[in-house]
């Protein structure tokens, strides 16, 4: 990488720290990575992404609790444009014991 290109700084809620994604930035030369606690969404890049990131498992459990909907909300107050990400298959899905459809419904919820 040349001096003057920019690298991408990226905070990781520090509840992430499990997570195989944290070293994975951070083997990227691109990418310089800052732990701390955020107080919404799990990584926030250039301070103007935050994304959530969410296993199928734990995005049907908090429709379940209902965690979903403050989650979301407070994404779309904040002053950062917000993602999600999914991660999971179908297989995953039949496991959950909600059905596809459901999460689908809330999803398409917070377009």
């Amino acid at each position: 990488m040349h001096k003057k290109e920019k690298r991408i700084q990226i905070i990781a809620d520090d509840r992430e720290r499990n997570s195989n994604v944290i070293q994975m930035l951070k083997d990227t030369e691109e990418v310089i990575v800052h732990i701390e606690r955020l107080s919404i969404g799990d990584y926030c890049a250039d301070n103007l992404l935050v994304f959530e990131r969410k296993t199928l498992k734990d995005f049907a459990s908090s429709i379940i609790d209902g965690r979903l909907f403050g989650q979301m909300t407070r994404l779309a107050k904040s002053t950062f444009k917000g993602l999600m990400i999914l991660e999971g298959t179908g297989t995953d899905l039949a496991e959950i014991g909600v059905r596809r459809e459901a999460m689908q419904g809330h999803l398409l919820q917070y377009l």
